[in-house]
């Protein structure tokens, strides 16, 4: 992967068993969970971890008949928010169709339950 602007994009290579073999460059890489392009953008890890999330909301909807308010809090709060949280320190949500897709995950989550609103989730 190379990073930065003014990058010269250099192929590095290897030698293997006396043979020169290049190495490959990447367009994305997942270091410590979080996914990272070579703009520096974390839209990607966004989109993954979102759609884990609205993955895990369609399981919970589909496996449990009846939900209470406190029943889908307790879910949500320990099987779909730590996927949207880990690595926010790292992204912060900067661009706004980051923070659209986010918040669309948080408002499918508050459809599950009879009645419940955004500040039942927090």
């Amino acid at each position: 992967m190379h990073l930065g602007s003014r990058n010269k994009r250099i192929e590095y290579h290897t030698h293997k068993e006396g043979v020169q073999v290049n190495l490959q460059t990447t367009e994305l890489e997942k270091d410590f969970g979080v996914y990272v392009n070579t703009k520096l953008t974390f839209s990607m890890h966004c989109e993954k971890k979102i759609n884990m999330a609205n993955k895990l909301l369609g399981l919970i909807r589909r496996s449990y008949v009846y939900l209470d308010n406190a029943t889908v809090k307790t879910l949500y709060t320990s099987l779909v928010r730590p996927h949207l949280e880990y690595g926010n320190t790292a992204w912060c949500q900067i661009l706004k169709k980051d923070c659209e897709l986010l918040e669309n995950a948080q408002r499918r989550a508050t459809k599950l339950g009879p009645g419940i609103e955004g500040p039942v989730l927090c």
